[in-house]
């Protein structure tokens, strides 16, 4: 039987600049009877980026994380680019550039290099 227990990450705010920004960059939506806070659509992608940019996850957590960030943009098409750009330069510089490469990957099916 399939295990379906939802997991979270709780990051600190002060950790990087990225989760910093990601707790004033989010939309907030009820969930039953319970309002919380999401981050963003550009924030999200941002985040995912971020850890598939990370040097220290193991390879089958960037997988998951690739898959997201693809499933995310395929879903998406009202992306705000310049938004995205933003928060990926808060990651590391030159940020930008390479998520622009992988949201555009992503759209036209190719295999992501990150």
């Amino acid at each position: 039987m399939r295990d379906r227990r939802q997991v979270i990450d709780v990051i600190r705010p002060t950790s990087s600049p990225i989760f910093n920004a990601a707790l004033n960059n989010v939309v907030r939506v009820k969930l039953c009877e319970i309002e919380v806070d999401i981050p963003r659509l550009e924030m999200a992608l941002a985040l995912k980026f971020a850890a598939m940019a990370s040097p220290t996850p193991q390879v089958k957590d960037k997988y998951q994380d690739a898959h997201d960030f693809i499933a995310m943009v395929q879903h998406n098409a009202d992306i705000d680019s310049a938004k995205l750009t933003e928060f990926a330069e808060l990651i590391y510089p030159g940020g930008g550039a390479d998520v622009a490469k992988l949201v555009a990957d992503a759209r036209a099916g190719r295999r992501l290099e990150f």
